[in-house]
């Protein structure tokens, strides 16, 4: 049992725990790259088991391995699953949103944000082809999107605000409507 202390950042202490960390001294997979599969990890979430997968991937820098059998404990409280320590189970917690209600919350932003784009406003030529979104599946589709570049934000310790002060200035005018819709994962 391998526990992280609530406010470290929880991929980097995981993926450091297990490639050079105490972890590494019970899965030694430096000799034999199938040694790592045998291993299973409980993370909190699917969204943190899909990104560690994604993490360890990159700190093997293409090693050859086979990955962990990572499973999800569920979408549970974190102060159920104890991932809060004593001092910190004070903080009042909002309610999380299902994923269903996150997803139509955001692609509410992202069909305002479709709407307000205006060919005149973006400075686009006139035979520039420019769709923000076509329709309501590709609303749902860029707020699905906009949901996971959060959730990876979020995993990798990023703040959302971080994105609002991204300089497009020097960029081409499509990089500065993608800032633009970026911005909405700040709202």
């Amino acid at each position: 049992m391998f526990s992280i202390p609530f406010g470290v950042v929880f991929l980097d202490a995981l993926t450091d725990a297990l490639l050079e960390g105490p972890l590494s001294q019970l899965i030694d997979f430096s000799a034999d790259p199938l040694t790592l599969a045998e291993a299973t990890l409980y993370v909190p979430t699917r969204r943190a088991g899909r990104a560690l997968g994604a993490k360890l991937a990159e700190r093997l820098r293409g090693r050859t391995t086979v990955l962990p059998r990572i499973l999800p404990l569920g979408e549970t409280d974190a102060l159920e699953l104890g991932l809060l320590d004593e001092v910190s189970a004070d903080i009042e917690i909002p309610p999380a949103v299902g994923e269903t209600q996150r997803l139509l919350l955001l692609a509410e932003l992202v069909a305002g944000w479709s709407r307000a784009i205006d060919r005149a406003a973006l400075k686009l030529d006139t035979d520039e082809e420019f769709t923000a979104t076509a329709g309501t599946a590709g609303i749902i589709s860029l707020a699905g999107d906009l949901a996971r570049l959060i959730d990876t934000l979020y995993l990798e310790g990023v703040p959302l605000d971080a994105l609002s002060r991204l300089d497009a200035s020097d960029f081409q005018e499509m990089w500065r409507i993608s800032a633009t819709f970026l911005g909405i994962a700040g709202e």
